[in-house]
C-alpha cells in the first residue's frame, strides 16, 4: 500500500512536470495511458474479445490513466474528451475489472471536463442502461453514473431531471448488482433535486435533451408533489364514495404503481388507509388481466398481492375487502400465522422506517449499520433528555436529511388537515 501510494505520488509529480509536453518526453507513459483508446469497442463481446492477458493490460492502462490523469495539463484532457467513445466503450466489456476502471476513468472526466463529458454520457451511456437485452450493459451504464454522482457531488445539479428516471427503471432491475447500484444512484439524486429549480441548463445540452428535461421535470414535480399527479380512474366499482383527500391518496398511489414504484402510505388512523389501498389492488388486478388477455405478455400475467399487517387487523382487512369490493375484483385469503413467530417480528424504533423502505426499495437508504449511523443513532441521542447542544442540533440535521430523502415516497395526513 505504502509503495503504491508512493509511485502513484511521483507518477502525479512527473505527470505535472511534463505539462502539455507529456507525449513527447515520455511518450512511453502516454502511450500506456492511451493506447486502448484509440477506436471503439464492440460491445459485450464475451469471452471471444480478447484473453485474460489482453484484459489484464487492459486494466494496468486504465489504471494509470485514473491516477494521473487529474494531473494532466489541460490541453491533455482535451485529448482524452475525443476518445471518449472509445473509453466508454469498455463500459460494456465482459470483464467487471475492466468496466469499473472505465468507470472511474469516466467520472475523473467529468471532474475536468463537465459538460463534454456529461453530454457524452446522457446521449450514448444513460440510454444503455435500459438494455433489457443485456445485463452487462446496464451494469457497465449504472457503475458510471454512480462514480460520476460521486465525483460530481452537487456539481451534477443541472443534470440531475436527466438522470432520475432512467435510475428509477433501473431499481427494479432483474439483476442484484444493478438494482442495489441504481438504487444508491436515486438516493444520491433525490437529494438533490429541492437546489434544481431555477439552475439554467448546462451549456452544450442538445435541443433534443432540453425537451426531454422538460418532459422529466414534469414527472418529477409529480414525484416530489402528491397534489399534482394526474386523477386516476378507478376502473372497478368501488362501493364507497371517496373524499377529496382519498382520491388524492389514491392518485398518489397510481402514480407510483405506473412508474414501478414504491412508497409508504401512512394517514392518520381513521382516515381509510385500507380503503384507498384497495382501490388499487383491486383496480391493478383487473388492468393487468385485462392486459393479459389482449397480449399474454409476462410482464401483464395475473399475480395475487400479498396484505402483512398486525394479527389484530387481518380480519379488518376481510372485512373491508368483502365491503368495499366484489369477489370477482378480489377475493381474500385469511392467514394470521404463529404467535410466536409474530412477536419475534414485533420492532418499535427508527429502524423500523429503514427496514420497511429495505423491504421496498432494497439499498436505498443503505444498510441497516450505515443507516444507524447516518441516521438513527443522531436521532435517538437527540431525544435524551441529557443530550448536549451538539448532539440536539446533530439530530436535527439528521432527520432533516432523512425527511428529504424518504418524502417522495410518504404520504402523510392528519385528520384536523383534511376533515
Amino acid at each position: 500500500m505504502i509503495g503504491r501510494r508512493g509511485a502513484t505520488i511521483a507518477l502525479g509529480r512527473i505527470v505535472q512536470e511534463a505539462g502539455e509536453s507529456l507525449p513527447s518526453v515520455m511518450s512511453h507513459l502516454w502511450e500506456s495511458m492511451t493506447c486502448h483508446l484509440s477506436e471503439v469497442q464492440k460491445p459485450e463481446g464475451g469471452a471471444e474479445q480478447g484473453s485474460v492477458e489482453d484484459a489484464q493490460e487492459l486494466v494496468n492502462s486504465l489504471q494509470v490513466l485514473q491516477l494521473v490523469g487529474p494531473k494532466l495539463h489541460p490541453s491533455l484532457i482535451d485529448q482524452l474528451v475525443v476518445r471518449l467513445p472509445a473509453l466508454c466503450s469498455y463500459l460494456f466489456h465482459p470483464y467487471t475489472s475492466v468496466r469499473h476502471l472505465a468507470a472511474r476513468c469516466l467520472a475523473m472526466l467529468c471532474r475536468h471536463r463537465c459538460s463534454a463529458t456529461m453530454n457524452h454520457v446522457l446521449e450514448e451511456v444513460v440510454p444503455a442502461m435500459g438494455a433489457s437485452e443485456s445485463v452487462v450493459k446496464r451494469q457497465g451504464g449504472v457503475e458510471a453514473l454512480s462514480f460520476i454522482l460521486e465525483e460530481l457531488g452537487v456539481e451534477v445539479i443541472p443534470y440531475a431531471v436527466l438522470l432520475v428516471v432512467p435510475v428509477l427503471g433501473r431499481m427494479s432491475d432483474q439483476d442484484q448488482a444493478a438494482r442495489l447500484m441504481a438504487t444508491h444512484c436515486f438516493a444520491s439524486l433525490i437529494r438533490l433535486m429541492p437546489l434544481e429549480s431555477g439552475i439554467p441548463d448546462p451549456p452544450l445540452l442538445s435541443a433534443q435533451l432540453v425537451k426531454q428535461k422538460e418532459k422529466e421535470r414534469h414527472f418529477l414535480e409529480q414525484l416530489l408533489d402528491g397534489n399534482t399527479v394526474d386523477d386516476y380512474r378507478i376502473p372497478v366499482p368501488i362501493k364507497a364514495d371517496l373524499r377529496k383527500y382519498q382520491q388524492d391518496g389514491v392518485n398518489w398511489l397510481s402514480f407510483l404503481n405506473r412508474y414501478k414504484l414504491h412508497g409508504i402510505l401512512c394517514d392518520d388512523m381513521g382516515l381509510g388507509k385500507t380503503l384507498m389501498s384497495l382501490c388499487i389492488l383491486a383496480g391493478d388486478h383487473f388492468l393487468r388481466a385485462k392486459a393479459y388477455e389482449e397480449s399474454e405478455q409476462a410482464d401483464s400475467a395475473p399475480l395475487p398481492s400479498i396484505v402483512i399487517c398486525p394479527p389484530t387487523l387481518t380480519g379488518h382487512w376481510v372485512y373491508e375487502v368483502e365491503k368495499f369490493v366484489a369477489s370477482e375484483y378480489l377475493n381474500p385469503l385469511h392467514y394470521t400465522g404463529c404467535p410466536a413467530e409474530r412477536y419475534r417480528l414485533q420492532k418499535n424504533n427508527v429502524l423500523e422506517l429503514w427496514s420497511l423502505f429495505d423491504f421496498l426499495m432494497p439499498g436505498f437508504l443503505g444498510t441497516e449499520r450505515q443507516f444507524a449511523a447516518k441516521y438513527g443513532r443522531p436521532i435517538l441521542q437527540s431525544r435524551d433528555a441529557k443530550s448536549s447542544s451538539k448532539e440536539q442540533e446533530a439530530g436535527a440535521r439528521a432527520m432533516e436529511a432523512l425527511h428529504r430523502q424518504v418524502l417522495p415516497f410518504l404520504l402523510r395526513r392528519l385528520k384536523e388537515n383534511v376533515l
